[in-house]
């Protein structure tokens, strides 16, 4: 059996390909991380992050939020205390598989508004925030953030769900959470 070879000389196309990140650099969606984002430059189209930690060190929360910062563009600025535009509004799919939709909204929705997701589930918010509350509603209801709910899933199902968002909501940006063995 004969191998293929995809190889090349490294200086081959080398400036045409410098050229081309003048036109079109090789920037992605931005991450709630500035840290994050100097250092893997956003989250780029066809590439795989992977975060991983021990329980409880918020490795949803933090992937939840990355995906938020790209996909809805009006976020509660906690120092300057006012909605800041950012201008991203990247259609994406959250897909759970431990988290109940309901879990998951809580989260976005303290994200967005920046108000302690513990007061929120709890009820505990003053006026103020509740007006807030719903302006974030009013934000996450119009940005093009999915969310589904695959508690027992295979491989194929995961590939197929990708497909249907990406065909019937174009999307471009992907939040699996989170690898782990099912029944199926």
């Amino acid at each position: 059996s004969v191998t293929t070879s995809n190889g090349q000389l490294a200086g081959t196309g080398l400036l045409d390909l410098i050229d081309s990140f003048r036109e079109d650099p090789e920037i992605g969606f931005p991450m709630q991380s500035q840290f994050m984002n100097f250092l893997l430059r956003g989250a780029r189209r066809g590439t795989f992050y992977l975060r991983s930690g021990g329980t409880g060190s918020g490795k949803s929360r933090l992937s939840f939020a990355d995906t938020i910062c790209a996909s809805v563009p009006w976020l509660w600025n906690l120092k300057k205390k006012q909605w800041e535009h950012t201008g991203c509004s990247i259609p994406a799919l959250i897909i759970t598989t431990e988290l109940t939709i309901k879990e998951v909204q809580s989260i976005v929705a303290a994200y967005v508004s920046g108000i302690e997701e513990d007061k929120i589930t709890d009820g505990k918010y003053n006026e103020e925030e509740y007006e807030r509350l719903k302006q974030a509603s009013a934000y996450i209801e119009s940005s093009p953030l999915y969310i589904e709910y695959l508690p027992n899933f295979d491989l194929d199902d995961v590939i197929d769900l990708i497909k249907k968002y990406y065909r019937e909501k174009q999307i471009d940006l992907v939040n699996f959470d989170y690898l782990h063995t099912s029944i199926k």
